[in-house]
């Protein structure tokens, strides 16, 4: 009853509120990483994106939505020279030096461990994440410029074996394993069901997926902003948030 409760005081409480953000002409910048967000013959999709829409509904905010690399989304917001967000983020402690987070959006299922067919048995050796990543005889596949984590970006920082990161996205960095470039990778499981089920290249390289009882906990997912957003427009959206999250 008093989730009813308060669900009815947010929702009345954005009605009422007064509007400010569309004099702001907030931008909502996105990465390419389906299928959380992308743009498909020029439509952007994604099942978060649709979400932030919803929310953006529910706060009343309206936007223009553009696709942006990572590390240019991270600079744009850094330099602070307009109102802007971005969803779909970690909220790491370096990234909370220079911009707002939103409350959490969304909470991913634990990381997956990919290997390649030939690596297979040498990665099944261990039997938990912390002695696979002290392996000095494999090598890490990575995606630069995007976080997986606290926990694991510190393993990978700290992994004595070969750590191949480059920019590019998990698709790519699984067909290293599939070249036998690299062993092994982590993958986020959205990502994982996204591509088995829509790239038949994916589902012939032989790859195999790896869980260990000790991987992190899903992280949960943020709308990060610029300090250009105001605190009014940052309370619209965690409140259409909780809301959303509740329905």
């Amino acid at each position: 009853m008093l989730t009813k409760l308060l669900i009815g005081s947010l929702a009345l409480w954005l009605v009422m509120a007064p509007h400010r953000a569309g004099a702001e002409g907030l931008l909502m910048v996105f990465r390419d990483k389906p299928p959380y967000s992308y743009v498909d013959n020029g439509v952007a999709k994604g099942f978060l994106l649709e979400r932030t829409k919803r929310i953006l509904g529910r706060a009343g905010i309206d936007v223009q939505f553009r696709e942006l690399p990572p590390k240019r989304i991270f600079l744009e917001i850094e330099k602070n020279e307009q109102a802007m967000c971005s969803f779909g983020w970690y909220k790491i402690a370096e990234r909370e030096k220079y911009a707002k987070f939103s409350v959490p959006m969304h909470q991913d299922r634990p990381h997956v461990v990919l290997a390649g067919a030939r690596s297979v048995d040498a990665v099944r050796k261990r039997s938990t994440l912390r002695d696979l990543m002290k392996d000095r005889a494999l090598t890490l596949a990575a995606a630069d410029g995007v976080s997986y984590g606290t926990e694991l970006d510190a393993l990978i920082a700290a992994f004595p074996g070969k750590a191949d990161r480059t920019l590019q996205s998990p698709l790519q960095v699984a067909k290293k394993l599939a070249a036998q470039r690299a062993d092994f990778m982590f993958i986020d499981q959205d990502d994982f069901d996204y591509l088995t089920a829509s790239n038949a290249d994916f589902r012939g390289d032989g790859l195999v997926r790896i869980e260990y009882p000790d991987m992190p906990v899903g992280l949960k997912r943020y709308i990060l902003c610029s300090q250009q957003v105001a605190e009014d427009t940052m309370r619209r959206l965690n409140a259409a948030i909780v809301a959303e999250n509740h329905h």
